[in-house]
C-alpha cells in the first residue's frame, strides 16, 4: 500500500500533469496501470506509479516512479532503476523518478540522462519535449534532426554522400574527403540557437534558389577563409551539379551533429582516407580515439601548461586534451580569462595538408586554431618550450634534418623522438606521451637514444594491441610516457600490457648503459621491458 507521504507527492505530479499540458484527448496518462511480465518462468505483474502515452502510441513513451518528499538519493537513484525496469518490459525509452521536487532520469536508448537544453531534466516534460525525447536524449527549442548514436549511423550517411561525389567525377581520398569537409565545416560550426549563422542562410537559400546553393556556400566558405586561413578546406567548392550539392546539404541537414556522440570528423577521415584511401598521403594520420582518450587521461594536462603535438595530424590528440582542459574551467569570474590562457596553450604542426584539418578541428572545439602550423616539424628544433608534449609519430619513415639533432640519423623514428625530448621543458612536472614503434625499444639502432632517455626521465610503457592502427600499418606499437626528473632521483619504471602492469625501481647506481628489448611471449599482448647491461 502506498505510504500517505507519496500519495502527496502524486497529488503534486497530478497537479503538474494538468499544467504541463497532459490533460487533453490527445494524451493519455495512467497511474499504476498493470503490465504483465515474465521472470524465472513465473508470470508477474508490475504497477509504475506513471505510464504516459500519447495518441498513436501502443507502448508508453515515458515511466515515472514516485517517493515522498525529502527522499534522499540513493532512495531516488533505487526508483530510477524500478522505472527503467518497466521500461524494459514495455519497449519505453525514457524512464523518471522524483519526490516532487528533484528528478532523475534515464534514456534507455542512449544509455545516459535526459537533458533539458545543456542541463539534467529537471521537472515533468510537456508533451512536447517528451515527444523529442523519443528520438534524443536532451530536449531543445533548437532541435536539429536526427542524433548519430554509433559510427555506423555516421556511415550509412556517408555511404550515398560518397556515391554522389564518385558520379561527380571526384577521385576516391582526399578529393572527396577536402569537399565532404568543407560542407561539414559550415555545418558544425553554425550555432543551432543562432538564426544568422552560415548553416541557415544556406539552407534559407536554397529554398528559394536551389541551382545557386554553390554560390551561398562559397560565399559562406570565403569568410572564414579569410578569418582561419584554412588553405583549400575554405577554398569554393568543387561540385559543379546543383542537384549534388543540395543531396549533400540535406543529408546533413537532417542530423543533429551538435548532440552525437562521436568525434565528427574524425569519423570522416576514417572514412574517407581509411580502408579505401589507405595508399593516400593522409592516410598515416589517424589515431584511434580510444587510444587518444586513453593517453590524455593518463597525461592530465592542466590550465596553463603548453602543449604540443609536432606530427598533429588531423588534430585528434589536440582537440582532446584541449576539451580534457577546457572541462577544468569553472564558470566562475576568472572564466573568461582562463579561456584566453587555454586557447593559447596548444600547438600543432604537420608536413602534410592535413594540418589545415587540425586547425578546423581546433576551430571547432574551441577556436584555439591559432597555433597549427603546416610545415615539417623535424626542420628546426624546439628547446624547452613545453610542459607536455603528446604525439603519434609518423612510422618507420626517412629524413634529411638528422643532422641538426644530437644523435644524428636519417632515420625519422629517433629524429621524432628527439625533437619531442627537445621541446619539453627540463624541470620537474614536464612530460611525454609518445606512441612509437615496437622496433624502437628493440632495435639496437635506438640504443644511444634509449640509454639518454634512461638516464633522464621515469618511464612507463604500454603495449597496444596488434591490428590496433590497421589498415594504415600492421606493425605493433606502444606508448612510451615519460616523466622528467633530476638524474640523481632514482630511476623508475613501470610496464603495462593489456592483462597485467608492473612496476619496478632501479637505484642510481645503475650500470653505465641501459637498453630496451622487446619480448616475446604467448599472450596477446607483447610485454614490453626495459633492462640495464653492462
Amino acid at each position: 500500500m502506498k505510504n500517505v507521504n507519496e500519495r502527496e507527492t502524486e497529488r503534486l505530479i497530478d497537479d503538474k500533469i494538468k499544467s504541463k499540458g497532459w490533460n487533453n484527448p490527445e494524451q493519455n496518462v495512467f497511474w499504476q496501470k498493470p503490465y504483465k511480465y515474465q521472470e524465472n518462468g513465473k508470470s508477474k505483474t508490475i504497477k509504475p506509479d506513471y505510464a504516459f502515452y500519447d495518441n498513436v502510441s501502443l507502448s508508453p513513451i515515458c515511466i515515472l516512479e514516485v517517493k515522498r518528499e525529502g527522499s534522499s538519493q540513493s532512495t531516488l537513484y533505487k526508483n530510477l532503476q524500478k522505472a527503467i525496469k518497466v521500461c524494459r518490459i514495455t519497449n519505453c525509452p525514457v524512464a523518471l523518478s522524483t519526490d516532487g521536487y528533484n528528478w532523475l532520469s534515464h534514456h534507455l536508448e542512449f544509455q545516459r540522462d535526459c537533458l533539458h537544453f545543456d542541463k539534467p531534466l529537471s521537472d515533468l516534460p510537456t508533451p512536447e519535449e517528451l515527444k523529442q525525447l523519443q528520438t534524443s536524449y536532451f530536449y531543445s527549442p533548437y532541435y536539429q534532426g536526427k542524433i548519430l548514436k554509433s559510427a555506423r549511423d555516421f556511415v550509412d550517411l556517408l555511404k550515398p554522400i560518397e556515391n554522389e561525389l564518385r558520379d561527380e567525377g571526384l577521385k576516391k581520398g582526399d578529393e572527396r574527403f577536402t569537399e565532404v569537409c568543407k560542407l561539414l565545416f559550415l555545418r558544425l560550426i553554425s550555432q543551432p540557437d543562432d538564426p544568422t549563422n552560415s548553416w541557415s542562410k544556406i539552407i534559407e537559400f536554397k529554398k528559394t534558389n536551389p541551382e545557386e546553393t554553390k554560390l551561398k556556400i562559397n560565399e559562406e566558405l570565403a569568410k572564414y577563409r579569410t578569418k582561419y586561413g584554412i588553405d583549400k578546406y575554405g577554398s569554393d567548392i568543387n561540385i559543379t551539379n546543383p542537384q549534388t550539392i543540395n543531396f549533400i546539404v540535406e543529408k546533413f541537414n537532417e542530423i543533429d551533429f551538435q548532440h552525437s556522440d562521436l568525434e565528427i570528423k574524425g569519423e570522416v577521415f576514417q572514412y574517407f582516407l581509411g580502408y579505401q584511401g589507405k595508399n593516400d598521403d593522409l592516410a598515416q594520420y589517424f589515431t584511434p580515439r580510444q587510444v587518444v582518450s586513453f593517453m590524455v587521461s593518463f597525461l592530465k594536462p592542466k590550465l596553463g601548461e603548453n602543449i604540443y603535438d609536432p606530427f598533429c595530424g588531423s588534430g585528434g590528440i589536440l582537440v582532446e586534451a584541449f576539451d580534457f582542459v577546457h572541462r577544468q574551467i569553472k564558470h566562475d569570474e576568472e572564466r573568461k580569462s582562463n579561456l584566453k590562457i587555454l586557447q593559447s596553450s596548444f600547438r600543432g604542426q604537420d608536413f602534410a595538408t592535413i594540418a589545415y584539418v587540425a586547425k578546423l578541428n581546433m576551430i571547432l572545439v574551441g577556436d584555439g586554431h591559432s597555433n597549427i602550423d603546416k610545415c615539417d616539424s623535424l626542420e628546426k628544433k624546439i628547446i624547452n618550450e613545453y610542459d607536455l608534449v603528446i604525439t603519434n609519430i609518423p612510422f618507420n619513415g626517412k629524413t634529411n634534418h638528422g643532422n641538426n639533432y644530437t644523435y644524428k640519423s636519417n632515420d625519422a623514428n629517433s629524429i621524432c623522438v628527439q625533437h619531442c625530448l627537445n621541446a619539453l621543458k627540463k624541470e620537474k612536472g614536464s612530460r611525454a606521451g609518445i606512441i612509437v614503434p615496437d622496433i624502437f625499444v628493440s632495435s639496437k639502432h635506438y640504443l644511444e637514444l634509449r640509454k639518454y632517455i634512461w638516464e633522464n626521465y621515469d618511464i612507463t610503457i604500454f603495449s597496444l594491441p596488434e591490428g590496433t592502427f590497421e589498415p594504415y600499418t600492421s606493425g605493433k606499437a606502444c606508448i612510451l610516457f615519460l616523466y622528467y626528473r633530476k638524474k640523481k632521483a632514482s630511476k623508475r619504471l613501470t610496464i603495462n600490457s593489456e592483462r597485467e602492469r608492473e612496476r619496478e625501481s632501479v637505484s642510481s647506481n645503475t650500470t653505465k648503459s641501459s637498453k630496451l628489448v622487446l619480448l616475446s611471449t604467448r599472450k596477446k599482448n607483447q610485454l614490453l621491458t626495459m633492462i640495464s647491461s653492462k
